[in-house]
């Protein structure tokens, strides 16, 4: 199960103390292999929340990384090519 937006905040102000000139945010989400009709709905689910999270901290950058990109939104014919672009849109409206 994914942090909750107040889970995330408590870890980066933790964070913040330890390093508070850096900007603070993610690496790598998705799954430990390319989407496949049996994990799709678990990456799509991932995508959602990674990219609409707002933990409402100043410091927070977001920065995803969809591990297997290339494979799973990418690529014409993608299957999650619509799910990354409506998550782009939700982070745009989340972060501003």
């Amino acid at each position: 199960m994914e942090p909750s937006a107040a889970q995330l905040r408590q870890a980066l102000r933790q964070l913040h103390g330890i390093y508070p000139a850096a900007a603070l945010g993610f690496g790598e989400v998705g799954l430990p292999n390319p989407a496949t009709g049996a994990s799709l709905r678990t990456a799509r689910r991932i995508m959602r929340w990674a990219y609409a999270l707002n933990p409402g901290l100043p410091y927070y950058i977001g920065g995803y990384f969809w591990w297997y990109g290339a494979e799973d939104a990418l690529r014409p014919g993608a299957p999650l090519r619509t799910a990354l672009r409506a998550a782009f849109r939700r982070e745009a409206a989340t972060l501003g």
